[in-house]
């Protein structure tokens, strides 16, 4: 069985994050039937990501970026820019095999 996350990893900074995200963190989206939001996470940031987030979520594919299954997104604060990379993970899970 084929199960998908998205995951959400800060990959560079320029300035000052007052949310103090560090190179290298790692978010998981929630992927389930209810699209949510995540507990204290920069709206500006959740803002620009949105529309990636639900694309990937619901299976978008994204032609137009290096690794169809990410995209780099940027907050919106322009004197301190936070990038983040945002990727759909695809995991394959053994259901234990044929039954009998």
């Amino acid at each position: 069985m084929t199960t998908y996350r998205i995951e959400i990893e800060r990959i560079l900074e320029e300035g000052v994050c007052p949310f103090g995200y560090q190179v290298g963190q790692v978010f998981e989206f929630p992927v389930g039937p209810r699209t949510e939001t995540f507990p204290s996470f920069c709206g500006w940031a959740y803002h620009e990501m949105f529309p990636v987030l639900v694309a990937l979520k619901y299976g978008a594919r994204l032609p137009f970026c290096r690794d169809e299954r990410a995209a780099r997104v940027t907050c919106s604060d322009a004197k301190n820019p936070v990038v983040f990379k945002v990727s759909l993970v695809e995991s394959t899970v053994s259901d234990g095999g044929p039954k009998g």
